[in-house]
Formats: C-alpha cells, structure tokens, sequence
C-alpha cells in the first residue's frame, strides 16, 4: 500500500482553522497497492486523510478498528477502508455492489506507510504554505 499525492494546493483557502486545511489543502490522490493502481481521486482532502490515518494508527493493534475515513468534506463515506481480515490488514474499495479487496499487509507495514505518507505531505504544505500550518498535520518524525 503506497499513499501517492500530485498537485498540492489550496484555491479556495479562506483561513488558517483547521476546517479550512481540512478541507481546502487538496491533491490528487492516488492509491498504489501491490504494484497496482488500487484508488486515485482527484481534489482530495489529502491533509484531513492524513491526520485521520495519524489517530487511527496511534491506537494499539489489538483494540485497533477497521479504518473508515468520515470527511468533512466528503459527501458520503469514502469507499476506500483499512480493515483486519485474516489476521492482517487489507485495503478494501466498496462500490457498484461489490468489494475489492488489496494485498495482505502486516500493521508495521501499514503504519510505517501512514508515516511514510504523513511526513512527506508535512514537508511539502510547510514548503507550499509555510510553518503555520504545521499545527495541522499529525506530529510525525524522520
């Protein structure tokens, strides 16, 4: 599982809440899964899906839930969940009446993507947008 993201930018951001990166700071994302293209979407609310996976990942794995992305700028749940499914995890895309299910993945695979991910999108809002949005990314380390 591989969390790409491609022309990070913000039109429409009117101030420096966290509602506003939230759903302002967007990118096309794409999801890359056992060598494949598994998701991409454009427009996405990239910052507001990395802090939702940052919190998911903080909790420890024997009590960690599946991981559903509830946007506030999605009009519906996102189709795309984490879920634990034969002792491993597995990215899963719901739509037109049936699931599609990615590679097997260990937790330490999947949190070390999370971080992966988190800490790139950090580096490049703080280079696009400056230091004061750092206060809303996940606090993640190199």
């Amino acid at each position: 599982m591989r969390f790409e993201y491609a022309g990070l930018g913000a039109p429409e951001l009117k101030g420096c809440s966290e509602a506003h990166v939230f759903v302002d700071v967007e990118a096309d994302l794409t999801i890359i899964d056992d060598d494949r293209e598994f998701w991409r979407e454009a427009s996405f609310p990239v910052v507001e899906l990395a802090v939702a996976l940052w919190v998911w990942k903080k909790v420890p794995g024997s009590r960690r839930k599946d991981f559903e992305f509830d946007s506030l700028s999605l009009e519906d749940r996102w189709r795309v969940r984490i879920v634990h499914l034969d002792s491993a995890w597995r990215l899963v895309e719901d739509g037109a009446g049936k699931s599609v299910y990615g590679a097997s993945l260990s937790a330490g695979d999947v949190d070390a993507e999370i971080d992966r991910f988190s800490l790139e999108l950090r580096r490049a809002c703080v280079d696009i947008f400056g230091p004061w949005i750092e206060e809303f990314l996940p606090p993640v380390r190199a």
